[in-house]
């Protein structure tokens, strides 16, 4: 008991809190890690084995574990039951929504589309229609909303979307209580992060910076296995950092920020006023662009080589900044530095190495995200799960 009542001194922990986490560290560890025998999930996760027996006992009795050994399963292999519950994943996203229904082990079962046009209420009550269809053929036992802009994630509220065109809506309100089910909420430049984390490029990792290319630069940061973010106020917005004081204007009333630089809309800008190759290029085609970029510098085009290099040294000067702050294990690349070819990574990496402390060379590794479903229905499923767990949804 000393042990546990310094935990509740130090960290304001009850024992309900300290319960909860155990479970949540059980399960985490037999996912990971299973199939696995009881003694090697004490050994990993350094509980007695009392607490181990106790939990693991509950854990087969709901049906959230299974084990090799029927009857005794002491002496058994456990490993998660991937069809104990189902999970329903939700991003709202500009016009449509996406709604899905995973596993634990984020198998996808079922997704469907939705469309956001209308007020806030309207389109939402169309999502909660979709996630209550889901509801009559699945035990759904979370859902996880993932929301671009200024969300307050703790009250589930979002703030600002420009995106979505949407000030001061409630899901609780206008989702949750139409559900029914426990609720989490994030900001959609977070959920990539944790998807790394749950199955990816980032796995055991407690310090990560995700970062994904595309229409602009986003960030999501953990430190010490805890997001970076403060409810109500935007964190992590790589993109809108900036690199030349003297660059273009930025959407946001900036001037030089990294986006208005390098984004793909600001690239393919570039790329066309070099040449005519571009012209048939979308502002968010990331592998026909830089498909096209490639092929006019195989072709000589020094103008576009130098529009390479300075795109890659604008991207590796910004992450060298965040590793030079946040010291993190590991830098992932998402989907849309993967899309723009492994040249390109590279001349990021060189780049940073360039530009970072040489105390830090080696204390990091930049590496391709390893997810490859949807990383953002996937990383708000990893925290809906989390949540269910330690008892902190939204009700």
């Amino acid at each position: 008991m000393e042990g546990i009542d310094r935990v509740k001194q130090v960290y304001g922990y009850n024992l309900t809190d300290v319960k909860l986490h155990n479970r949540f560290l059980v399960y985490n560890t037999i996912r990971l890690h299973g199939p696995i025998r009881r003694a090697s999930v004490a050994r990993k996760t350094r509980l007695t084995r009392a607490t181990i027996t106790n939990i693991i006992n509950e854990f087969i009795e709901e049906g959230l574990v299974t084990s090799s050994q029927q009857g005794d399963s002491s002496h058994g292999y456990l490993q998660i039951n991937p069809h104990a519950f189902k999970i329903c994943a939700v991003h709202l996203q500009g016009a449509i929504a996406k709604v899905a229904v995973l596993t634990p082990d984020m198998e996808f079962w079922e997704n469907d589309t939705v469309p956001l046009d209308g007020s806030p209420e309207e389109a939402l009550a169309r999502v909660a229609a979709a996630v209550n269809s889901f509801k009559e053929k699945y035990d759904l036992k979370v859902m996880g909303v993932a929301v671009s802009g200024v969300v307050d994630a703790g009250r589930a509220f979002i703030k600002h979307s420009v995106t979505l065109g949407w000030e001061d809506v409630c899901l609780v309100e206008h989702l949750q209580r139409l559900v029914g089910i426990p609720m989490v909420v994030e900001r959609n430049a977070n959920a990539p992060l944790l998807a790394e984390v749950w199955q990816g490029s980032a796995v055991g990792k407690s310090n990560v910076v995700y970062v994904n290319y595309g229409s602009g630069i986003g960030c999501g940061i953990m430190m010490n296995g805890e997001l970076v973010a403060r409810d109500g106020l935007v964190t992590g917005e790589l993109g809108h950092i900036t690199v030349d004081p003297s660059g273009p204007f930025c959407h946001c009333g900036n001037q030089g920020c990294l986006e208005a630089l390098v984004s793909v809309p600001a690239l393919v800008r570039q790329c066309k006023a070099i040449s005519q190759r571009f012209e048939h290029i979308d502002d968010g085609d990331v592998e026909s662009l830089f498909a096209a970029l490639y092929a006019q510098i195989e072709q000589g085009d020094e103008l576009a080589l130098n529009l390479l290099k300075r795109t890659a040294e604008y991207v590796g000067l910004a992450l060298a900044n965040m590793i030079t702050l946040f010291g993190p294990e590991v830098v992932v690349l998402g989907n849309g530095f993967v899309k723009a070819g492994e040249k390109f990574c590279q001349m990021i990496e060189r780049a940073v190495e360039r530009r970072v402390l040489k105390s830090s060379l080696g204390s990091f590794q930049i590496v391709p995200t390893a997810i490859k479903s949807d990383a953002i229905l996937v990383g708000i499923s990893s925290l809906a799960i989390r949540h269910l767990f330690n008892g902190s949804t939204v009700n």
